[in-house]
């Protein structure tokens, strides 16, 4: 679903969580760039982040990746985001 929406609706930022279960978070951040959507900021969010994560996440256009119950951490890469 969130493919098919992304394809069709314009976004100004995309939150996705790695762990999904059809399409992973890299998977879907990999789609993105052929979208309506190829300009738009991704961040993942995570039950368990490692620096290999990181690389691939960044690899697969990502702007960054937080632990998923970790919001101030979350809030402060949107107002970097923000500020861009």
């Amino acid at each position: 679903i969130a493919s098919q929406r992304l394809k069709n609706t314009p976004y100004d930022l995309v939150v996705t969580d790695i762990n999904m279960p059809v399409m992973d978070g890299l998977e879907l951040a990999k789609e993105i760039p052929s979208t309506l959507n190829a300009d738009t900021p991704i961040i993942a969010t995570t039950s368990f982040i490692s620096s290999d994560l990181v690389t691939r996440c960044v690899r697969a256009g990502m702007v960054g990746c937080v632990p998923s119950t970790d919001k101030f951490r979350l809030l402060n890469m949107l107002a970097t985001l923000k500020r861009v």
